[in-house]
């Protein structure tokens, strides 16, 4: 696959959110590390916003091409038939979170009239759920191998193949499920403000990104699970998201960790020798690693680990 130049290199670069040519480096000779696709890539930082994206800029055709169908969030699956020994585990790992945080799915009752959207739908995991609750809902993904999933799964919801900015809809949502898909698209701005145009007045959005500011990208460095170069765009910190948010007029409901217990474990594995890595990634040695690193991890949860943020806001009911 031909590597794009850097646009620093060609002195080209504009942030993506505020246009300005105040780049500085934040990293730089960035690999796939989970994927091993060929290429570097180089994260800039705007000096007027404090965005931090990656460059050069991949088109949406050519970072499909970056989304193998062994992608993780195309083959999650629910956990109903899990024996019950995994079971009991689970809920113990997520227990310092819960008690502090509660539940790991920000899913409420319907409200309104109980349309839901998810955007990157994935499996369709989030839309089984909300369904079972009683809601009505929508899903997009760009990927053939995501959506056929999830109309499988999910055979109740209406699942299309679309980014959200080609998404074109008469409907009105109640609430839009935005997670872990904003650090993937171009232009953070502009997609945030169509989920505001997509709901109902009085309707939530739920956004779920990576905290570049977080310990775990302190520790982890550009090994960190949270950057995934070249496929996550761009990499908020709290406060740049929480703006942005605001900008496009929303109101903040509520800030909290979102649950991502993994995280660790697979930053630690992106830290070995890339004639290790790979091998050990997808490998049953890494479920055994996860094990033994899973119940400190949660534990961290409890000191107010903030690797991954879920925030929920508002859209006024008078705007």
């Amino acid at each position: 696959m031909k590597q794009a130049n850097s646009s620093l290199e060609t002195g080209k670069v504009q942030c993506p959110v505020c246009k300005s040519n105040e780049i500085g480096t934040y990293f730089q000779n960035c690999t796939d590390l989970l994927y091993q696709h060929p290429g570097k890539w180089r994260l800039c930082e705007c000096k007027k916003c404090n965005i931090v994206f990656t460059d050069p800029v991949l088109s949406e055709e050519e970072l499909l091409s970056y989304y193998p169908e062994n992608y993780s969030a195309y083959n999650k699956k629910r956990s109903d038939n899990y024996p019950v020994l995994i079971k009991l585990l689970r809920k113990a790992v997520r227990f310092p979170y819960t008690i502090r945080f509660g539940d790991l799915l920000s899913l409420e009752p319907p409200f309104g009239k109980g349309r839901l959207l998810d955007i990157g739908c994935g499996s369709g995991l989030i839309m089984k759920q909300a369904i079972e609750q009683g809601w009505k809902c929508w899903g997009i993904d760009v990927s053939p191998f995501a959506v056929a999933k999830a109309k499988k799964n999910v055979p109740e919801a209406t699942i299309s193949q679309d980014t959200l900015e080609g998404f074109a809809t008469e409907t009105r949502f109640d609430l839009i499920y935005f997670s872990h898909v904003l650090e993937h698209l171009h232009n953070p701005k502009e997609n945030i403000s169509k989920c505001f145009n997509l709901l109902a007045p009085g309707g939530k959005l739920v956004v779920t990104v990576p905290n570049i500011t977080s310990f775990e990208a302190k520790i982890f460095g550009k090994r960190w699970i949270g950057f995934d170069v070249p496929r996550h765009l761009i990499h908020f910190r709290e406060d740049v998201i929480m703006q942005l948010l605001q900008e496009s007029g929303f109101c903040k409901l509520k800030l909290r960790p979102a649950f991502f217990a993994s995280s660790i474990s697979e930053s630690l594995i992106l830290l070995l020798p890339e004639i290790l890595r790979y091998k050990v990634l997808y490998s049953q040695a890494a479920r055994y690693f996860y094990g033994l690193i899973i119940f400190p991890a949660s534990v961290t949860y409890l000191m107010g680990n903030k690797s991954i943020i879920e925030i929920t806001v508002q859209k006024p009911y008078v705007h």
